[in-house]
């Protein structure tokens, strides 16, 4: 499919048929993807190709299957070693089920005109996923059609020559440009990645998991993954108790003690949307810092709804 697709789109005999077109697709489980229906409309795809706002939004909602809303994000940046010169990034991806570590039923594609090497890229993409779209859950559930591909161009490099981001593993450290677009791509991609919690079917909660004083990120990650999984916390949070709205923390236990609840209050808060669930594990007493580390899980709560969709839909 991808040769006939790479034929259409790059013309016969170029000898990059196969290299230009990537297939990724989700679907329903069991059943054979119309291969020829698929090919018939191929050449639509070079008749409506373009790079316009309206191009990413048809693209954007061509790729939704149970989602209630496209996702598309975008924005600028600048790099330390060329702060006059402006590059882009934008990305579009879907999902709403099926989503869980690994990614499960979730495509994502990011494009950006930065300067920057294959090599770099591969290893930018991968550790920003680890922190993105591989710490979302929606009801734990993965899938074997799920992938986030990411494209650059160096458009944006000055003179067009000029590659500034790299990666070198064999260096003790790396570039101020690597380490600015690696903390950027993180914050982009967990944006992409978090439409899709919040399109959760049937969600009404945005639940926001924070994991501190694990031993190691890894481990923290693991606590996190472990709570956003759980069946009954999450149709516990169906009725919510923590605001992200800066008042003070409703506890439920510390130092391994449980604490006493004030229910009135906690039927205020069950009324807040987005739910913000801190597990600090540290018991020295000292304040969390914003420069500590912490591992972060966003998940959503399951409904009667969800399990309404999913009785109507074959999965």
């Amino acid at each position: 499919m991808s040769r006939e697709a790479g034929r259409i789109v790059c013309g016969r005999g170029s000898g990059q048929e196969e290299e230009s077109v990537m297939v990724m697709h989700t679907g329903m489980g069991g059943q054979r993807l119309p291969i020829d229906n698929i090919i018939q409309c191929f050449p639509k795809l070079q008749q409506n190709m373009g790079t316009t706002h309206d191009h990413w939004i048809q693209a954007a909602r061509g790729i939704c299957t149970t989602d209630t809303f496209f996702k598309l994000a975008s924005r600028t940046f600048t790099l330390p070693s060329s702060p006059e010169t402006t590059s882009s990034i934008a990305g579009i991806t879907k999902g709403a089920g099926m989503i869980h570590l690994n990614m499960a039923t979730t495509l994502g594609i990011i494009c950006t005109d930065a300067p920057i090497t294959p090599r770099a890229l591969q290893q930018l993409l991968s550790t920003a996923a680890d922190k993105s779209y591989n710490c979302i859950s929606i009801e734990g559930d993965t899938s074997t059609n799920d992938m986030v591909a990411m494209l650059a161009n160096g458009a944006a490099a000055p003179n067009n020559a000029h590659f500034p981001i790299d990666f070198d593993s064999s260096a003790e450290s790396q570039s101020e440009d690597l380490i600015s677009f690696q903390r950027m791509l993180i914050e982009f991609m967990a944006d992409l990645a978090k439409l899709v919690v919040r399109d959760g079917e049937g969600a009404t909660k945005f639940i926001t998991i924070r994991v501190r004083g694990a031993p190691t990120y890894p481990a923290g990650k693991h606590i996190a993954s472990a709570i956003a999984r759980s069946v009954l916390f999450k149709i516990g949070v169906y009725v919510s108790f923590m605001p992200v709205d800066g008042t003070e923390e409703l506890n439920f236990v510390k130092k391994g003690g449980l604490v006493k609840v004030d229910e009135v209050r906690a039927k205020k808060l069950m009324e807040e949307e987005d739910v913000e669930v801190i597990v600090d594990l540290r018991d020295d007493g000292r304040k969390w810092r914003e420069d500590d580390e912490e591992a972060v899980y966003w998940t959503c709560d399951i409904t009667h709804e969800f399990v309404m969709i999913n009785g109507d839909f074959r999965n």
